[in-house]
């Protein structure tokens, strides 16, 4: 589906292909829940077969739900397949979110220097993801080398959001300044020792 003349070809009701001439689509379900493909197939030993393409939003998010219904037996397999698959993908459009992991300036922690009272940490972006029930995120934080004195809104470290299916990074931001010691400052913190 990521090449066009594909998602062309089995967006359409018939193609006239060389050699074979015109070919007709005998998906029924094609343009139903935002199906655009991708081929059908019934022969006595498989059943009724399809593979399926279903363009889906998720608020402002586009989908694609990819999937295979295969071994549809029956008096009408091919239809029975057809009318299988639109209750998959209503299924799968029932179990899935657009969720937001992190929000722009959100609040995640606090960086302590000896001479300073806690500074908070917040996200530099917003993150969006589609979830689903079972999946599972792993996240870690990646900090950047600190050297002094650090401007307000500076880029700290990221936040590492990944699965078995994708990996993204957010900017964590310093959400004040920080000088340098002074000189009492930094004996006040090597006394504390």
């Amino acid at each position: 589906m990521q090449i066009r003349e594909f998602r062309y070809l089995v967006s359409k009701p018939q193609a006239t292909l060389p050699v074979a001439g015109t070919v007709y689509n005998v998906d029924y379900d094609l343009g139903k829940d935002g199906i655009v493909g991708i081929k059908t197939g019934s022969m006595p030993q498989s059943g009724g077969d399809f593979v399926f393409a279903s363009n889906q939003y998720l608020k402002w998010k586009h989908i694609l739900i990819l999937g295979a219904l295969l071994g549809e037996y029956g008096e009408r397999p091919l239809m029975d397949a057809l009318k299988s698959t639109i209750k998959i993908i209503n299924q799968v459009k029932n179990n899935i979110h657009l969720s937001q992991l992190f929000k722009k300036d959100q609040k995640i922690g606090y960086v302590k220097f000896e001479w300073l009272k806690p500074i908070p940490l917040i996200t530099g972006s917003s993150f969006y993801t589609i979830t689903w029930p079972g999946i599972n995120y792993n996240i870690k934080f990646e900090k950047n080398p600190i050297m002094l004195p650090i401007k307000k809104g500076s880029i700290i470290g990221y936040i590492d959001v990944y699965n078995k299916f994708f990996t993204k990074k957010i900017p964590v931001r310093i959400a004040g300044m920080v000088k340098k010691p002074t000189l009492i400052e930094r004996l006040k913190s090597i006394l504390r020792i």
